[in-house]
């Protein structure tokens, strides 16, 4: 859009009307070649006085039956003239006046048809078509890869695979709208459930804060200001803040490109929008871009380079602002972090010590602040993959002492474990003391079956549960586990 304006401020700012299709509006032809051997075209500006007409830039025709090369400095207002109204492309960006259609067959093979309505030999208009017939008829004599006929016609290899696919997608269409039409119309059976649901959809939804004296919180406007009002955190608010920057940086850049092109060289705001009609028109519009370009690559590097540095910069500066915001909103409102406290440099102890209730002792007397809990960080990347390898041995063990419990029997681990002499009863590492409650008992045979684990004792293999799929007895299930 902005190159658009530009084109228009430049266009209009030199009164002589906007360049549109390679042509000028507002521009008349006086006479023909028979009446005065050349084209005059006049152009109209504003301030003709009195609507008078004054005749300008006159503009030879093409000679007939000679190949002329179309290049930047020809002129796109160059017709044919009358005897040889016919423009023929002989080679690429030469062209020829011809008098008559047969002789675009000779001149132009490629564009045989000699078109009196436009007044240029072209190519069979025939869609998918690579080479059309030399006898100037719309006729196709081959067409492109990936298209199948001739004649008048080439279709589309996919075209059937195409609407076979419409057909399907319309079948699935109807399919869709007929369940929910289904859906819809069904009678309710369960509207507890749904009301219930209907409650954690609405308590889903993003909603203002509550107000004194009233209960029931309302849900945002769809005009709220998602720049400034915090609705769903600090990251809702930077990622709008990142928008609307962007839309700032992007309208600095496209202004400044303008206030260059309009001081440095109005080409640079036209280049590549230039429109062509006919053949020989793109043929010229093509030489004069090529030619710009290059005259006016050097500006066009200095602003990329300005440019590059200047987002640099933005965006940096961008997210040192970003990073204070959320510094300031951390500081401002209450969240999880602000009732926890981090500790480091705890010293290295083993890991049957009851260190978390020393620091929470510790740490509560020093502050004089309620601790509720405290977390320890443990150090076990030297055997983290037996350790693991214990824990879910331990987590087997457990749901296997679940499963035979359901039953009244002891599993084979735990028969294993009493007599190896680590039974609840009996333990050398004294787990069943008075002064223990059940809960440090069963930590303390946890570890000790970790430590097992870790020192390559083998943990027995949960039983299969499939064994007792088809036994209701008891007394079976007893003897098969025997």
């Amino acid at each position: 859009p902005l190159a658009v304006l530009s084109s228009c401020i430049v266009g209009c700012y030199g009164g002589e009307g906007l360049k549109i299709g390679g042509r000028v509006e507002g521009a008349r032809v006086h006479g023909s070649a028979g009446d005065i051997g050349a084209l005059a075209v006049q152009r109209v500006s504003p301030e003709a006085t009195n609507g008078e007409e004054t005749a300008s830039d006159v503009v030879a025709p093409l000679p007939c039956g000679v190949g002329v090369a179309a290049n930047a400095s020809s002129d796109k207002r160059a017709l044919c003239p009358e005897e040889c109204p016919l423009m023929a492309e002989s080679r690429p960006c030469v062209f020829s006046c011809v008098a008559v259609p047969a002789d675009c067959r000779e001149v132009s093979p490629h564009r045989p048809i000699g078109d009196t309505n436009l007044n240029v030999c072209r190519a069979c208009i025939v869609e998918g078509c690579e080479e059309c017939a030399k006898d100037g008829t719309e006729t196709c004599r081959k067409c492109k890869t990936g298209f199948q006929g001739g004649g008048s016609r080439c279709v589309h290899d996919l075209l059937y695979a195409g609407l076979g696919f419409l057909i399907l997608a319309g079948v699935l269409f109807v399919i869709v709208v007929a369940w929910f039409v289904d859906m819809a119309r069904r009678e309710v059976v369960n509207a507890e459930g749904l009301k219930e649901a209907l409650l954690q959809r609405s308590r889903m939804k993003l909603r203002t804060p509550k107000q004194s004296g009233c209960e029931e919180r309302s849900l945002w406007p769809l005009s709220t200001n998602l720049y400034r009002q915090e609705v769903a955190g600090p990251g809702m608010r930077l990622v709008f803040s990142f928008q609307v920057w962007l839309f700032v940086w992007a309208l600095m850049i496209g202004v400044v490109w303008i206030i260059l092109g309009l001081a440095y060289d109005p080409e640079l705001l036209h280049l590549g929008l230039h429109k062509s009609s006919t053949a020989r028109e793109n043929c010229v519009t093509v030489a004069r871009g090529h030619e710009n370009q290059q005259r006016l690559l050097e500006a066009k590097v200095y602003f990329l380079v300005g440019a590059y540095v200047f987002s640099f910069v933005f965006w940096v500066a961008l997210s040192v602002l970003h990073g204070q915001f959320w510094y300031d909103m951390d500081a401002d409102n209450l969240t999880h972090k602000d009732f926890c406290a981090a500790l480091f440099d705890v010293p290295r102890v083993r890991g049957d010590e009851r260190i978390e209730e020393e620091l929470k002792e510790r740490i509560a007397r020093e502050t004089g602040q309620k601790v509720v809990g405290v977390s320890v960080c443990w150090d076990f990347r030297r055997v983290e993959h037996d350790l693991m390898k214990a824990v879910y041995a331990d987590l087997a063990q457990r749901e296997e002492t679940e499963y035979f419990d359901s039953f009244g029997l002891k599993s084979e681990s735990e028969t294993a474990d009493t007599d190896a002499g680590y039974s609840s009863d009996s333990s050398p590492s004294n787990c069943s003391g008075s002064d223990r409650s059940p809960e440090a008992r069963q930590q303390c045979w946890g570890f000790q079956r970790v430590e097992r684990a870790i020192l390559g004792h083998i943990i027995e293999e949960v039983a299969d549960s499939t064994y007792f799929e088809d036994s209701t007895d008891e007394r079976d299930a007893e003897a098969l586990i025997r």
